[in-house]
């Protein structure tokens, strides 16, 4: 059985696809010689790491991380806006889409552009 501290680095064409994981939004890279922290030793032969491939942007994420960068917790920001905890929930999770006086109510809140809102919600 052959064991990461023992394997070598594997030799990658320059030109060769890169393998990407099953659910298709993480791409798996080859370190070879680069180092990795485990616990507290370091390791440096053969080890993987997984870096997020570039998402197009969804109006649900643009959403929680305004929100979650302000500091507003999901009742916060419910009870500013003017409608129930599960709207918020709904919307961040992208189960239902955003009306536009409630997008306008929630850019307005969050201090957020109306018109780049809008673009992402568009697609």
């Amino acid at each position: 059985m052959l064991s990461l501290f023992n394997a070598g680095p594997t030799p990658v064409a320059e030109n060769a696809p890169r393998p990407v994981s099953a659910s298709g939004t993480e791409e798996v890279i080859p370190l070879a010689e680069e180092q990795l922290e485990v616990g507290k030793r370091m390791v440096d032969r053969g080890v993987t790491r997984v870096r997020r491939l570039p998402r197009k942007p969804s109006l649900s994420r643009y959403l929680r991380d305004a929100r979650i960068v302000r500091s507003l917790s999901v009742a916060d920001l419910a009870e500013r806006v003017g409608v129930s905890q599960a709207s918020i929930c709904l919307w961040e999770n992208d189960r239902v889409r955003l009306r536009e006086v409630n997008l306008s109510a929630l850019c307005r809140v969050l201090k957020l552009p109306i018109r780049r809102a809008k673009e992402i919600a568009a697609g």
